[in-house]
């Protein structure tokens, strides 16, 4: 008897231990984002575009940071790189539009469709002559599977200004588990 009740008392702690760490990895990113490595064919020129992207911004795609880079044909091929001006994050895919010297605004679309190696994820990109230069409305020629490396994607969920927005369970909309944790985000913003 007592060796089946050392035994649940262990069952029981391990089942907590795993709600735990799951709570911990639960957590509800409050930056969209995306990382981009690896190569996108050029369809019908040869060669690939060799990825290098990490930029993320709030939800609103205010505050850009990161770097946004890839050049044509090879690791020494004409950089295509600059500021980025605009940074737009809608479910699985991104687009990043870059102020670059040799070809002006540039707009990368990149698409997180599965894991490292899966071949699901996809890289296009074109010129524009808009301006203000609009991150997610452009005419694309055709996404390119990026093989060798990996794009992922983070959408976050909008942030909460008020806490009247997380009153009634408004909470929940924002990604929180409870009105509390969503009324203390708003009063001191995002944990570093």
């Amino acid at each position: 008897m007592r060796a089946m009740r050392a035994a649940l008392l262990a069952a029981v702690a391990l089942s907590g231990a795993g709600l735990a760490v799951g709570s911990a990895q639960a957590a509800v990113p409050t930056q969209d984002s995306v990382r981009a490595g690896g190569n996108a064919p050029l369809p019908g020129m040869g060669g690939a575009f060799n990825l290098d992207f990490a930029v993320q911004s709030d939800p609103s795609g205010g505050n850009i940071t990161g770097h946004a880079f890839f050049n044509i044909g090879s690791p020494t091929g004409p950089p295509i790189e600059g500021p980025i001006i605009c940074f737009h994050v809608a479910g699985d895919t991104a687009y990043v539009s870059i102020d670059t010297a040799a070809f002006g605004p540039v707009v990368a679309k990149l698409v997180d469709g599965g894991g490292p190696g899966s071949g699901l994820d996809r890289f296009d990109a074109i010129t524009s002559n808009s301006t203000p230069v609009n991150c997610g409305f452009q005419s694309f020629f055709g996404e390119q599977p990026v093989v060798g490396g990996d794009v992922v994607v983070v959408d976050a969920p909008p942030l909460p200004a008020s806490k009247d927005q997380c009153k009634h369970g408004g909470y929940a909309a924002f990604g929180f588990t409870n009105q509390g944790q969503c009324v203390a985000f708003v009063q001191r913003g995002p944990k570093p």
